[in-house]
């Protein structure tokens, strides 16, 4: 939650251009995964209107608080995606880089197809490649060259679970068709992302206690945290702009139907 107005900020591009290609209409029903303290939600409301309705579900009953102040019409459910039972059927299924993280993403997938109507739209946006993405990729590069001895957790292998398990193509629409979508699409998108507005300390703190490369020090001493911050602040001090520090990311905008 400490963080969750920076990361609603840095990943709103991504969010926007997403909702934007599911085109939510008048009187829908669309389930948001993942959906926060609600950011999202409010955008899909006012798409769906009062005929319509939004649905969120996220495994965080704190950010589920938050967004029921900020969406008092909106139905929260405190659940695992992949295994909810909800009790309608949607016109919809939207998420914003809440889908990267299940554990088996085909069954996850199967089990959000069921619970769109037939010919139902789903929209999500994941993150490419690390590589791709300076903004995660440069700060956990740096800690990896200043302490090469961390180890590697699960969700910094290829294929995740974890931020980038839908890096590659050929895995997305191999999940989705194995999951019975068709008509899949996966669109590359990219925009800035700003790290901090209040100048490189910041960002820097941001970068070692938020997002992937966080992970890589959740566990060490509190001398190499301090290694681990001042070999970030290298890496992102050629990146400052005035007081903002601002990376690259991509992304896909993956569309599909309900077969």
């Amino acid at each position: 939650m400490a963080h969750q107005q920076a990361l609603d900020r840095m990943v709103a591009p991504f969010g926007r251009a997403a909702l934007e290609r599911l085109a939510a209409r008048a009187g829908e029903h669309v389930l948001d995964v993942g959906c926060g303290c609600g950011d999202t939600l409010i955008a899909l409301a006012q798409a769906v209107g009062p005929s319509g309705s939004v649905t969120g579900i996220d495994l965080s009953e704190p950010m589920l608080a938050r967004a029921r102040e900020r969406v008092p019409a909106a139905t929260l459910i405190a659940g695992d995606a992949s295994a909810q039972r909800f009790e309608r059927a949607f016109g919809a299924v939207y998420s914003r880089f809440g889908v990267m993280f299940f554990a088996d993403p085909l069954a996850a997938f199967t089990h959000l197809r069921g619970a769109l109507v037939p010919a139902g739209r789903l929209a999500f946006v994941c993150w490419r490649a690390p590589a791709e993405n300076t903004w995660a990729g440069l700060p956990a590069a740096a800690i990896r060259a200043a302490l090469p001895d961390l180890p590697v957790g699960v969700q910094d292998r290829p294929g995740g679970p974890g931020p980038f398990a839908f890096a590659e193509r050929d895995t997305v629409t191999g999940v989705l068709r194995g999951a019975g979508f068709s008509a899949i699409q996966l669109e590359p998108f990219d925009a800035e992302v700003e790290l901090a507005s209040t100048g490189l300390a910041d960002a820097v703190r941001f970068a070692v206690t938020a997002g992937p490369a966080a992970r890589l020090v959740a566990g060490a001493s509190d001398e190499d945290k301090a290694r681990a911050a001042h070999a970030v602040t290298a890496a992102l001090a050629p990146h400052l702009r005035g007081e903002r520090v601002v990376l690259h990311g991509a992304a896909w905008i993956v569309l599909a139907r309900a077969s």
